[in-house]
């Protein structure tokens, strides 16, 4: 899962498509969700410190696959600000409701509305 994340991220140029754009942001969202799983257990009595570091380690970063996915996403918008930037016709609503779809995963992942958010994914899936 992070290789795919590495990967996709190494493969995106200075003016990557649309479908790169959301295919990076698609590994990211998946990446950002096993690392959310990983830290819903709370922590048990007697944890050593080196699983603390290793939890706060992985809390750095889901951290910062927050904020790439806002990149991502920023960039995504303004691809589709641009006229002329997006394939027309349904292409283009394929891009712009995947790119809502990770959107509203990492709402969800924030723990902002998570019942709305995940009933508004599963409608979009």
């Amino acid at each position: 899962m992070v290789d795919n994340f590495l990967s996709a991220k190494a493969n995106l140029g200075t003016s990557p498509p649309i479908d790169q754009l959301n295919a990076t942001l698609s590994s990211a969202t998946a990446l950002r969700r096993h690392l959310c799983d990983g830290l819903r257990h709370p922590l048990g009595q007697g944890e050593n410190d080196g699983s603390i570091a290793d939890r706060q380690q992985r809390r750095l970063a889901e951290l910062e696959l927050e904020k790439y996915a806002f990149v991502l996403l920023s960039q995504l918008e303004s691809h589709m600000a641009v006229p002329g930037q997006l394939v027309s016709g349904s292409m283009m609503w394929v891009g712009a409701m995947r790119a809502a779809h990770n959107a509203i995963i990492h709402l969800s992942l924030s723990q902002w509305e998570v019942n709305e958010c995940n009933a508004v994914s599963k409608d979009l899936e």
